[in-house]
């Protein structure tokens, strides 16, 4: 399913309650991210077990190479940070911590230097034996992912223009309410695979962060909202939709969901670029934006099984909505628990740590969407009534419009079927003018 995401150093064991110093050279802006890793073996203490807060000492250099040499530049001085480490009775080694990341690389080489200031509880002995180890994203990986982010672009594109030219003849109007947000689906996967994810390893700084999380944001809530608009229309098929009452409800909790996520991803991104040796750990500010952004999707959950509880309920009296129901509802459920679970799981994250993860997901939303392109293409084709009806002919102001909102909200509408009916109507209202007209010269 590709390259792996992550590339690793050989692991370097030192006495960390002395300190330690390491580097990594031959990076380039191809591998991303650059994170430090570090694992305690606890010898001595095989069956204690051990959770303390250890403070950190984290100075950083960069460097780039000039012939033979490297010269380092200081980044920072003595950043103090803080990690837990966990240690489990009768197992030797730790759980691995995180201690630097790395969140663009601007240099070919990074130095490192750690030392212990305190550690809570305990002394730091047990610490006598520990290993670090650079990580970073594999330049394979980086090729692989802008290959196929561009290749998913143009499969959009091109489903895009067919699905929008075979609709050509057809007036707005006279779309189906699929038909319509398919399209506006379609445009909309432009944002998702995100056209301009190669200008975060061209330019350092939080606005190429904040593009990227606005434009997969801003498409994933226009699938919330279109899930969601789709099968509360569905339970109140015959009502007049108010802007008030009906959208702004549903644009307030996805519009918190929105801004939840971007300004969180934004600001943990200030955070990493400020200080070259921040820890990964979840700061409070983004922690509050990281609750809200739990909440409001928990909040559309609950909305969206009960509107679809409810769909499912008016089934019985609206029998044209069977198929619609076996259809949109199983297909867009599957994909809704993937999406929501993706999001709980971290799945969606800028730094990925698993490659099937990333392409199963990446293809799932897009390849949704093609579906529903698919399945909403009008089927047959434009008559030559339909056409001239299409260039010239107006509708006159008695058609029957009951039957024209049925066949327009019906989910496989053929739309040149509704346009033949129109048509016939009005040329029958043309004939009969004219006959009129003919009796009238007669007399």
């Amino acid at each position: 399913a590709g390259p792996p995401v992550l590339a690793s150093s050989v692991g370097q064991t030192s006495n960390l309650a002395i300190n330690w110093t390491g580097a990594i050279t031959h990076l380039s802006k191809l591998h991303q991210q650059l994170l430090l890793e570090m694992q305690v073996h606890k010898e001595g203490f095989l069956n204690v077990e051990i959770k303390e807060k250890v403070h950190f000492s984290i100075a950083v250099d960069g460097g780039y190479e000039l012939g033979s040499e490297t010269l380092w530049v200081p980044l920072n001085k003595d950043v103090i940070h803080t990690q837990e480490i966990i240690c489990s009775p009768g197992k030797s080694l730790c759980n691995s911590v995180v201690i630097a990341h790395e969140p663009f690389i601007s240099w070919e080489a990074y130095r490192y230097r750690v030392s212990v200031l305190l550690v809570d509880g305990l002394s730091a002995s047990f610490m006598t034996n520990t290993t670090f180890k650079f990580s970073y994203v594999n330049d394979a990986f980086t090729l692989f992912e802008l290959w196929l982010r561009f290749t998913f672009l143009v499969i959009s594109f091109g489903v895009f223009i067919f699905f929008i030219y075979k609709l050509r003849f057809y007036y707005w109007r006279d779309w189906s309410v699929e038909q319509k947000w398919t399209s506006v689906l379609l445009f909309g996967t432009f944002a998702y695979n995100d056209p301009f994810s190669g200008l975060q390893l061209l330019v350092a700084g939080w606005f190429p962060v904040f593009l990227d999380v606005a434009m997969f944001a801003s498409f994933l809530v226009l699938l919330l909202f279109f899930w969601l608009v789709m099968f509360d229309g569905i339970r109140q098929e015959n009502t007049k939709h108010s802007f008030l009452k009906f959208y702004l409800p549903k644009l307030i909790v996805l519009g918190s969901f929105w801004l939840s996520v971007i300004i969180g991803f934004t600001l943990y991104a200030f955070y990493e670029l400020d200080d070259p040796s921040a820890v990964v750990e979840i700061q409070g500010y983004v922690l509050f934006f990281q609750v809200a952004m739990i909440i409001a999707l928990l909040l559309y959950s609950f909305w969206l099984g009960y509107v679809v509880c409810r769909a499912c309920g008016v089934m019985s009296t609206l029998p044209f909505l069977t198929i619609r129901l076996k259809f949109f509802g199983l297909f867009t459920l599957v994909v809704f628990i993937i999406t929501a679970a993706g999001i709980l799981f971290g799945a969606f994250t800028p730094l990925q740590s698993n490659t099937v993860v990333f392409v199963s997901f990446l293809a799932l939303l897009n390849l949704y969407v093609y579906t529903l392109a698919f399945v909403y293409l009008p089927s047959g084709g434009l008559t030559e009534e339909d056409i001239a009806h299409r260039i010239g002919v107006t509708t006159l102001e008695d058609d029957d419009d009951e039957d024209l909102n049925y066949l327009r909200q019906t989910p496989f509408t053929n739309v040149s079927s509704t346009k033949t009916h129109t048509t016939r109507q009005t040329s029958d209202a043309l004939d009969e003018t004219i006959s009129k007209l003919e009796q009238y010269e007669d007399v």
